[in-house]
């Protein structure tokens, strides 16, 4: 009996250490390489993605979708065509006016405008983990990215 009950505590003992490991692996594995910390409530996502493992640079797109919002005409010859709205054309994307490094580091930063609501910024040899929280004015995110490659980050602003 003492034996069954020894045996029992055995079989019992393994398959608690065996869950308890299986538990710590899936852990392990699920942990991603960034993390979206938080975001203000006029951004609709922020989606990141690995481009390669070789730069160290940071692609990030910043702004609403375009929506087609065009002025459709007709020419006295009975040709109708469309153009875009000049209130469309002034348009600008948002610009991070103040990025806190909270932890990491980038040598340069570049921003271009890509459309009329959305900005390209380039962060260069950065240094990983990298955390930082960008604001402008009163919409901010807050991420990090742990592992040295080159990334995609797409900030979706609402389109309101």
């Amino acid at each position: 009996m003492k034996r069954k009950v020894f045996l029992l505590f055995i079989v019992l003992f393994s398959i608690a250490n065996i869950k308890a490991f299986a538990s710590i692996s899936l852990q392990t594995d699920s942990v991603k390489p960034y993390t979206v910390i938080n975001k203000s409530g006029n951004i609709e996502g922020v989606l990141i993605s690995k481009k390669k493992k070789g730069d160290n640079k940071i692609f990030l797109m910043v702004g609403s979708r375009e929506i087609k919002n065009k002025n459709e005409h007709a020419a006295s010859l009975g040709i109708s065509g469309t153009t875009e709205s000049q209130e469309r054309k002034d348009q600008t994307g948002p610009i991070f006016d103040k990025i806190d490094i909270l932890s990491g580091n980038y040598s340069d930063i570049s921003v271009v405008k890509q459309t009329t609501t959305q900005n390209l910024y380039t962060l260069k040899d950065v240094v990983f983990p990298l955390h930082l929280k960008m604001r402008d004015g009163k919409n901010f995110i807050e991420f990090e990215i742990k592992e040295k490659g080159t990334w995609d980050i797409n900030v979706i602003y609402k389109n309101n």
